[in-house]
């Protein structure tokens, strides 16, 4: 009797598991224009990583977070300033100052139990 329970709570923990993809992250992502504060630093960006994972349930698809990052400053639909890390997934390094496109993190189309990050859009990107 022992065998078969502790069997079946096994596979009721591996159903659990596989069914523990609620991200606290939208579906679609906001482009925002925003200015370039310079390069984050690599200790910066980590421990932003970590609040976003605590905030969202969840971790960034993993391929982002080799990626360059920068801080940029942006204003949201209702006025309000922020500042965020960005990854620079195309191209070099925006210069300290330049104005840039912003894609804030939304679910990973082809992986819904990860986030892709706030990224630059890549210039004369369309999409």
């Amino acid at each position: 009797m022992r065998r078969v329970f502790v069997c079946f709570l096994s596979l009721l923990v591996g159903v659990t598991s596989a069914q523990a993809c609620n991200l606290r992250v939208p579906r679609q992502a906001h482009d925002y224009k925003a200015v370039v504060l310079g390069p984050s630093p690599p200790q910066e960006t980590e421990r932003e990583t970590k609040i976003a994972m605590m905030n969202t349930g969840g971790a960034p698809t993993p391929r982002y977070l080799s990626f360059p990052h920068i801080l940029v400053d942006f204003v949201d639909e209702r006025g309000a300033k922020h500042r965020t890390i960005s990854a620079v997934t195309d191209g070099a390094i925006p210069a300290i100052g330049a104005l840039v496109t912003v894609r804030s993190r939304h679910l990973d189309p082809n992986d819904e139990c990860h986030f892709i990050p706030w990224t630059v859009v890549p210039a004369g990107s369309n999409i």
